[in-house]
């Protein structure tokens, strides 16, 4: 049929009829052999077309199958996927609202909705797969922080100047290389004028940037003229000794740096740390971590003791809490407590000698030291006995009491623990430890209050003011000795009266403050001696 419509799309009507009936029988057979054996080629060349077609397409398919990936955890920073690691498996999040709530919770993906696509790798769970009890993933980085989505950076965004002039810059003169007809000298031209434009625009820019870093700079230093610190006050020496007690800060440093050593390796109180790993050289800093330096932190000490200012008040003033105020000051009193009970202040027999002043070698040559008390105010106790014991007759008050010596040159050389007011003096020099510091030929010079002729050492003298012994009056000889031991023992009150300077020994110490009211008055005694020399020779 395909040969014969072939034979009548060939051969017209007119041609078949102007033919002649022999030649169409000798023209048509071989016609039809023609057509037939073109048919047969056109078919096997169509049939090997769409053989090779289908065999291009299952190829293709093939291709795309091989190109595609695995399946990727949805757990963060981690980047495992079923192509790369053939033996992971990966778990479809559960359904069940308990145990989906725990494993998002350990996915910690911040605002993650998952969907059925979701997996979690084999790699997150204990013995590397999911088991009927070991059903969640518990092996998962929880320290992952959720990214900020930024869009996404293209090659013109990324050099694009954000500045508005340079914006409208680009608006006008970007496309000059695009128009057509330009010549090679006018593109040049308009290049260096870009050029030019650019180095001014930079030159602009550094201008603002800095005039900006010297406004900066400016603001921070008026903030720190505000700021209560001891860079405010070091270059004040008035303002510093109000708040320190010390003349200068040269002083206060040579101070601090005598503590540093061991300042910078402190144990703070109410501390978790193990002391035993101190000795361990990766445990740098036990405790807290350090809100403030050590400089500042014996500052806020010193401010402290000096001032008596509220803890709130110092967290308001230092820009902290009052939790490590209080943790700062209580570590800071048992250390200068600690390093300062090491320090010999008891003065050699020569080295008083040497500094004794003249008011002392005229009269009282063999003075080595000079004994008073002082008092400190202190709340009620609640039991009966412990208000009996602290009760002072002479303050009329609960008091603490403790016991002075100074050398003749005005310097601190013995500190006593306090003790109960109702103490006498006497037994406080008996039981605080100095005669076993005295030497045969000392002179000890006190108050009438301290009767310590029996108790006083083998060859040790005591001078203190006659007694009236029921008479109405000193006779001449009594009222001289009266004047000249006032005269001299009056630097002992001055010592005293440095100490007390220090404004929390005069405040009325709570019962809460009891265990470090003994550390507290030892080292506001020890500050006392870094204070210039009481009496000149």
């Amino acid at each position: 049929m395909h040969s014969r419509r072939c034979i009548d799309a060939y051969f017209s009507p007119k041609m078949v009829t102007a033919l002649s009936d022999t030649e169409t029988q000798q023209r048509i057979p071989s016609t039809i052999n023609s057509f037939s054996q073109s048919y047969k080629y056109s078919a096997k060349i169509q049939e090997e077309d769409g053989l090779h077609r289908e065999a291009s397409s299952c190829q293709e398919n093939n291709s795309r199958k091989k190109s595609w990936g695995g399946i990727t955890c949805c757990v963060p920073l981690c980047y495992n996927d079923s192509k790369r690691n053939k033996t992971l498996k990966c778990y479809v999040i559960p359904k069940d609202l308990a145990l989906r709530k725990k494993w998002l919770a350990m996915i910690s993906r911040k605002n993650f909705v998952p969907s059925a696509s979701h997996r979690v790798c084999s790699a997150h769970f204990e013995g590397g797969k999911k088991t009927y009890l070991n059903n969640v993933p518990t092996i998962v980085p929880k320290t992952v922080k959720p990214t900020i989505n930024k869009p996404r950076s293209t090659r013109n965004s990324a050099t694009t100047p954000r500045d508005p002039a340079v914006m409208e810059w680009r608006t006008s003169n970007c496309c000059a290389y695009e128009i057509e007809g330009i010549s090679t000298e006018q593109q040049f031209e308009s290049r260096v004028e870009q050029l030019t434009e650019i180095q001014k625009l930079t030159m602009e820019f550094e201008h603002k940037e800095k005039q900006l870093q010297e406004e900066n700079s400016r603001l921070q230093q008026v903030i720190n003229d505000n700021k209560f610190s001891i860079d405010r006050f070091k270059h004040n020496q008035a303002q510093f000794k109000f708040y320190t007690g010390f003349d200068s800060y040269d002083l206060f440093r040579s101070v601090l740096d005598f503590l540093e050593p061991a300042a910078s390796s402190l144990i703070y109180w109410d501390s978790t740390a193990n002391i035993e790993n101190k000795s361990k050289p990766s445990c740098l800093k036990r405790g807290p971590q350090r809100r403030l330096t050590a400089e500042e932190e014996f500052f806020l000490l010193l401010v402290r003791l000096r001032n008596a200012f509220p803890i709130q008040d110092l967290s308001i003033r230092f820009r902290i809490s009052t939790s490590p105020v209080s943790r700062i000051l209580i570590t800071w009193i048992d250390f200068l407590h600690a390093q300062f009970r090491k320090l010999p202040i008891w003065a050699s027999k020569q080295t008083v000698q040497q500094t004794i002043p003249q008011s002392f070698q005229k009269l009282y040559p063999n003075t080595r030291v000079t004994l008073d008390c002082t008092e400190i105010f202190i709340e009620m106790p609640t039991s009966y006995r412990s208000q009996s014991v602290t009760f002072s007759s002479y303050k009329h008050h609960n008091t603490a009491k403790g016991l002075i010596g100074i050398a003749p040159s005005g310097a601190i050389t013995f500190v006593s623990d306090l003790y109960a007011g109702r103490f006498s003096d006497r037994k406080i020099t008996a039981h605080s430890g100095i005669y076993n510091l005295l030497e045969e030929g000392d002179s000890i010079m006190a108050d009438r209050g301290f009767e310590l002729d029996d108790d006083l050492p083998k060859g040790v003298t005591l001078n203190i003011p006659p007694f009236l012994d029921g008479r109405k009056q000193f006779n001449l000889t009594d009222e001289i000795q009266t004047r000249h031991i006032a005269s001299v023992r009056v630097h002992v009150e001055r010592a005293i009266e440095r100490v007390k300077n220090y404004k929390i020994l005069q405040t009325v110490f709570e019962l809460s403050m009891a265990p470090d009211l003994n550390k507290i008055s030892i080292t506001c005694c020890y500050l006392v001696n870094f204070f210039p020399q009481l009496v000149r020779k």
